[in-house]
């Protein structure tokens, strides 16, 4: 009897020994030098590997302004069914500017509308028109006449509904930078586009290709163009068989890290909510890349006349920095913004 269960136990021992060293053999396998491109679990369940991007680095540069500036060019759609929605944009209009208006900021306003049919007259709205004499859309002229520059902007923004009904909002944006461009952007101030719309963007390109071409009007400062849009964002805002929801536009606002909303909430509040996120926006620096979230490449480094600042915050949802209260640069100083970005 002993020896058989010496026996046994010399055989639990041999199996034992070949179990440890089939372990040895697959730890070796599966170490970091050579790891296979795909791991097969224990459920036979095969997980990739995550992909290995491309990365450059890019260093944007800022001089701090002692005014805050912006650009803001509105779209809207004159199409049939849309005559409710931009009478209640021009009756909420005082939400979204008092507050500009408060703080001084340094604005300038134009109009122009989604038709793209060739147009003759300069303040008709197609094809990338003025929709109005937008000189009377400033900030120093609503400073000397705030309520006239109101009923001015009212009046403007009700462009009628017999526009097109192939609506090409995206389009109409880049001829009116194309025709107007030169005249109405300034180097240093963010360029918002404002769209309004109920059906879905028609124009001819992708919606990289627009980001594309918007961003050349502003050279190395791409992060100074953000595009905020009013609009049917799920199926539940389509209200008749005339509206779509607007995919397009909910893609360039999320590309140029600005903001959707949908055309069904309350414009008051979503005008507000605007207001208060361009505002936020003037007080920051924009990055003209989206910077890497891998962890080997997302340190971002920041510097202030050249010395090393950590009193900031990085905003991923705007793609900016923004100084804590009491370190925000003086006027004139030169801000120097280092990190990496996926090559595309």
């Amino acid at each position: 009897m002993k020896a058989i269960r010496e026996k046994f136990i010399g055989i639990i021992f041999i199996i034992l020994s070949l179990g440890i060293v089939a372990c040895n053999k697959q730890g070796t396998q599966f170490s970091n030098i050579e790891q296979p491109n795909t791991i097969i679990r224990n459920d036979d369940n095969p997980i990739e590997d995550p992909p290995v991007y491309e990365h450059a680095s890019k260093t944007d540069l800022y001089i701090q302004n002692s005014e805050q500036k912006v650009d803001i060019l509105w779209i809207i759609d004159n199409s049939g069914s849309m005559e409710g929605e931009q009478s209640d944009l021009a009756s909420n209009f005082g939400t979204f500017i008092n507050d500009f208006l408060m703080q001084s900021i340094d604005f300038k306003m134009a109009i122009t509308t989604t038709d793209s049919n060739i147009s003759f007259s300069q303040y008709d709205g197609k094809d990338g028109q003025n929709a109005c004499n937008n000189s009377y859309l400033t900030s120093s002229y609503a400073a000397a006449n705030e309520e006239d520059f109101k009923d001015r902007f009212s009046n403007c923004i009700n462009v009628g509904t017999d526009g097109s009904g192939t609506e090409k909002g995206l389009n109409g944006a880049e001829r009116y930078l194309e025709r107007h461009g030169a005249t109405f952007l300034r180097p240093d101030a963010f360029l918002i586009i404002m769209i309004l719309s109920d059906e879905e963007d028609k124009s001819s390109k992708s919606v990289q290709e627009y980001v594309n071409q918007y961003s050349s009007f502003k050279d190395e400062n791409a992060g100074l163009i953000k595009v905020y849009s009013i609009i049917n964002s799920t199926t539940g805002d389509i209200q008749s068989q005339y509206e779509s929801i607007g995919t397009r536009y909910k893609q360039i606002s999320t590309l140029s890290n600005g903001v959707f909303a949908s055309i069904r909430s309350q414009f008051s509040q979503t005008l507000g909510l605007f207001s208060t996120g361009i505002l936020t926006l003037l007080s920051s620096f924009p990055l003209s890349e989206n910077p890497s979230t891998d962890p080997n490449h997302d340190d971002i480094f920041v510097q202030v006349n050249g010395v090393s600042a950590s009193e900031y915050v990085f905003d991923p949802y705007a793609n900016t920095i923004q100084f804590n209260i009491g370190y925000v640069p003086a006027t004139d100083s030169i801000i120097q913004i280092e990190y990496q970005y996926i090559v595309q």
